[in-house]
């Protein structure tokens, strides 16, 4: 595994250089970055027995690689070139009809820099997606985890790393949103820490949970963000102190698989103006502007875009999400507004979970 991840360092500096090449030439993105790939995954790329690329033919819908385990077909694999969206339906669609066909249970969709796993017989498009990763955004170590499960000593048992796989993302979004459990959890090992170095010196249970409490607030909490350290925080001003009780206002998000929730800590701006708010750094989870989707609810389903720099959802037209206030008046500060990809791109769904 060390040397695909230094292989994953250096094929994503090197997209980078030659990215304008690589976003016009399929051929270079197949040679030059997902044969490696394959390579070091344990699947011999120059030999028929593990690997057969398709052959000249008429029919476009062939995938580019088909991966053999003692003589069975295991995985289709379907290359594009870095400026495809291998996230867009249309293209999902391609590959995951012809492993229907073919009796495949599962493919593979990649540009070289970004790979997506789909399951063939998933009946809900919304869920057909199983991982997606991308070699130059996401967290490296979440990457190599994700490959492991289609390496060809593991390759046959696919659908149970899979599935271990969801259950582990499902279970660790769960603890890291629930900040009650953790700060139960963290303050027992500060409280053992403690004792560690100074037997004498006592803390009660509340006093080490406001300070947990506190390392939330300020996101300085496993590694969410790193603040300096301040020996003794100078006086706040009214300009100051202002600042900080609008951050505590502000909506807090979370993500998982095909999912955001926004837990509200603030209803009036909704009401006000009729919008969806939505964290900047979930933009990818929608399509760009100026391009639309629809938007489910349970009133209607209505055409909806991302506007004002991917920081809220707005409807069209307008007064469809009017008319979803009006009809949800009484949201209140903990309600969780929940967006779940019914369709990525294309097609979602709008919930509210009251507290």
């Amino acid at each position: 595994m060390n040397n695909l991840r230094d292989l994953l360092k250096e094929l994503t500096e090197r997209s980078k250089e030659h990215r304008s090449y690589y976003e016009r030439n399929e051929t270079a993105v197949r040679t030059q970055l997902i044969d490696p790939i394959l390579s070091a995954l344990g699947w011999d790329t120059s030999n028929p027995d593990y690997v057969k690329h398709n052959e000249a033919t008429t029919d476009r819908d062939i995938p580019d690689y088909a991966l053999f385990k003692n003589k069975q077909r295991k995985l289709f694999v379907e290359a594009k070139n870095l400026k495809v969206d291998i996230n867009n339906k249309k293209t999902i669609r391609q590959i995951a009809d012809y492993c229907y066909h073919h009796s495949t249970d599962y493919g593979v969709l990649t540009n070289g820099m970004n790979w997506l796993l789909f399951e063939t017989y998933q009946k809900d498009t919304g869920q057909r997606v199983v991982w997606s990763i991308n070699f130059e955004k996401d967290n490296l170590e979440n990457a190599l985890a994700k490959l492991d499960t289609l390496t060809f000593q593991n390759i046959d048992h696919l659908n149970e790393l899979t599935k271990k796989l969801k259950m582990l993302d499902m279970a660790w979004t769960e603890i890291i949103n629930d900040q009650d459990l953790l700060t139960n959890v963290l303050s027992k090992v500060v409280q053992n820490k403690i004792k560690e170095r100074d037997q004498n010196l006592a803390f009660s249970s509340n006093e080490i949970k406001d300070y947990i409490a506190v390392k939330f607030q300020t996101k300085d909490v496993l590694g969410l963000e790193t603040r300096p350290i301040i020996t003794q925080a100078p006086p706040k001003t009214p300009e100051q102190t202002k600042t900080i009780t609008k951050r505590k206002e502000r909506n807090e998000y979370s993500i998982f698989d095909n999912r955001i929730k926004i837990k509200l800590n603030t209803v009036h701006s909704l009401y006000k103006f009729k919008l969806i708010p939505i964290n900047k750094d979930h933009n990818q989870f929608f399509p760009k502007h100026p391009n639309k989707f629809i938007l489910e609810t349970d009133i209607g389903d209505f055409t909806a875009g991302v506007y004002q720099q991917g920081t809220y959802i707005k409807g069209r037209p307008r007064n469809r999400l009017t008319e979803w206030y009006e009809t949800h008046n009484d949201l209140a500060i903990g309600d969780r507004l929940i967006i779940t990809a019914l369709e990525p791109f294309e097609r979602y769904k709008l919930e509210i979970k009251h507290n």
